[in-house]
């Protein structure tokens, strides 16, 4: 059956052989709390098995360490008869915790021994971490958290599902440490259990999800689903990665509908097996309202411009009914993106042409943006996806990245919009304007952190090119709240003006002068509203920069474009799009002499350039 991914069969995972001792621990269990009193109380429960011939009294000791050093230390007593299974619980508590987050994700060893004459143990990596949702927010360690990240099928170029370890960590230390992603949607069904020890060390928020995809309804409310498959699955996946502080969600589902008797059944599973955790079920668009009856968070996929509507601004209509649908829930947008072919860039910002790195860009530019700032209960996205994936024998370009980790245009975008503590976003009316009207956006200040800061400075710049046709200044402040607008730009095309690509530029200062995010945003300046099948003149090319030191890549570098400054980002560069001719560019670093370039763009067409600090003599061309 179609299933949405790749279903490769086959043994693509290590199989083990196990040997384990006749009295031995099984299904083990670590859960955290916060008390008030600024301690984390761990709890912990086992089986323990006596598979020898005579009983076992012994005591059970359980122990975390930080660094080699006992932090908390408890035993209890254990009596079980030969052949026999009893129940083992025990807490400690932590005072000073160090807690996981993704920006701290420290991990502490937990050790449990049994057994004084054999001298038996079992130790694994712990983070004390709590996940909750209150009034409509959801909260990390007691503080409000924002969740921004991506989606990911387990699948690599030439690997298939087979992917090598240095691979995996790879994918996953690039989202962490150059894009500042925080959470992981490993879709649509559990990844290699590697991925979820990694995720501990490097700081992702997981949301493990079983492999429950468009699935008919009948079925999936019947008992025999529920306990040939459904059941299993849910309790195997809660088993097995349960004592990761990386997972902070289990989901039922992704775009099953009216199974509400399934629904039920898995939200109430999961709160028995484990309510330290997030219970949710992922559906599509506005789809299925009554559904978020039976989700902790009110998690949608959003494709608009793609799957679920014809345009990306069908976004707005779609936020506003979701809010609804949510009943004062937050909302987790679970997939947000479209499909680009890599190097197909026929595309013009004011066309609903689709399959473009140009169109995908718009959706998802656009799409972050809007969901961001336009809903205090918007609590996170997910990039829908990481990279491109095989389906039904074929590619489905849903990435960023292509199939071989090559950047597409989104993959700066993103990048952009997901980096810096104050974020200064483009909301566009469209993109597209024409004689005699007036093209508006808004301008927003996104700060997910909610510090407060004075004397910001927002300069922006009407381009078409490298001409500069309109600029303005905006000093503003910047409050607690996560989100808020901070102006408008408008501008009115004027007459005799010739039909263009154009760009809003926006640089962010503070108070000081100390550069903290750039923006743009796309459109067509063309003659007549009407008049969007003739895409010609609006078509771009896109100039892709990597900066490197020795061959080395480099992070922290910077263009300046017609006195805009640009970031360089280690792993995708500098991806933009400009309208055909030359261009003059300087590229820095710190502590290093500037390189002065003079690119080439044409139409259509992709301009690789590499800066080697170390020694340049690229040309651009």
């Amino acid at each position: 059956r179609y299933v949405g991914w790749q279903p490769f069969g086959g043994l693509y995972r290590e199989v083990y052989l196990l040997h384990r001792p006749r009295i031995r621990l099984e299904h083990l269990e670590t859960t955290t709390t916060l008390a008030g009193d600024g301690t984390a109380h761990l709890a912990f429960a086992a089986e323990l098995r006596n598979g020898a011939e005579s009983g076992y009294v012994d005591p059970v000791t359980v122990s975390l360490m930080e660094n080699g050093r006992v932090v908390a230390e408890t035993s209890c007593p254990v009596s079980v008869s030969a052949g026999g299974v009893t129940n083992v619980a025990a807490a400690l508590i932590v005072h000073n915790p160090r807690l996981w987050s993704p920006d701290d994700p420290w991990l502490y060893d937990f050790r449990v021994a049994w057994g004084a004459a054999a001298g038996k143990s079992i130790k694994f990596p712990v983070g004390l971490r709590e996940i909750a949702v209150r009034d409509g927010k959801v909260f990390l360690n007691g503080a409000r958290y924002w969740l921004q990240g991506f989606g990911q099928h387990e699948e690599y170029w030439k690997e298939g599902p087979c992917i090598t370890t240095d691979h995996r960590l790879a994918d996953l230390e690039l989202m962490k440490n150059t894009y500042r992603a925080n959470s992981l949607r490993p879709g649509h069904y559990p990844h290699h259990p590697e991925l979820y020890s990694m995720c501990d060390r490097l700081g992702l928020m997981v949301f493990s999800e079983v492999p429950a995809w468009q699935v008919d309804s009948n079925y999936m409310d019947s008992d025999e689903a529920w306990r040939a498959w459904l059941e299993p699955q849910l309790r195997e996946m809660v088993e097995s990665q349960r004592n990761h502080a990386s997972v902070v969600a289990w989901s039922a589902s992704n775009e099953t509908r009216g199974c509400y008797r399934y629904f039920k059944r898995a939200n109430d599973y999961f709160h028995e097996l484990d309510p330290s955790r997030l219970a949710i079920l992922v559906m599509d668009s506005t789809y299925d309202p009554a559904s978020a009856e039976f989700s902790d968070l009110c998690a949608r996929n959003f494709h608009y411009g793609w799957y679920h509507s014809e345009t990306v601004y069908g976004i707005r209509a779609a936020l506003k009914q979701t809010l609804q649908i949510a009943g004062g829930k937050p909302i987790w947008i679970a997939e947000q993106g479209g499909l680009a072919s890599r190097e197909n860039l026929s595309g013009a910002y004011g066309s609903e042409a689709r399959g473009s790195e140009q169109y995908l860009d718009k959706i998802l530019r656009y799409g972050f943006q809007y969901a961001a700032t336009e809903s205090d209960a918007v609590a996170g996205i997910t990039i829908w996806s990481w990279t491109d994936f095989h389906e039904n024998n074929r590619i489905t370009a849903h990435g960023i990245f292509d199939e071989k980790r090559e950047p597409k245009l989104a993959a700066y975008t993103v990048c952009n919009l997901f980096r810096g503590d104050i974020r200064l976003f483009i909301c566009e009316d469209d993109c597209s304007t024409s004689t005699g009207k007036l093209w508006s956006a808004s301008l927003r200040c996104f700060n997910p952190r909610q510090r407060e800061q004075k004397g910001l400075k927002a300069t922006w710049r009407i381009l078409a090119g490298s001409e500069q046709l309109d600029s303005g200044t905006i000093i503003f402040d910047v409050s607690a709240k996560r989100a808020f607008e901070i102006g408008k730009v408008e501008w009115a095309m004027p007459a005799g003006f010739s039909p263009s690509a154009c760009t809003l530029w926006v640089e962010l200062r503070d108070a000081d002068g100390k550069w903290l995010h750039t923006n743009s945003s796309m459109f067509d300046a063309r003659v007549r509203e009407d008049d969007r099948s003739d895409i010609a003149a609006f078509r771009t090319g896109i100039l892709r920069v990597q900066t490197v030191d020795d061959g080395r890549p480099m992070d922290g570098t910077w263009a300046m474009f017609a006195g805009i400054r640009m970031p360089v980002y280690a792993g995708c560069g500098l991806i933009v799009p400009l309208p055909p001719g030359e261009y003059a560019f300087e590229f820095c670093a710190e502590g290093r002499a500037a390189i002065a370039k003079t690119v080439t763009i044409r139409e259509q067409s992709a301009t690789d350039l590499v800066v080697d600090f170390a020694g340049d003599d690229s040309d651009g061309n």
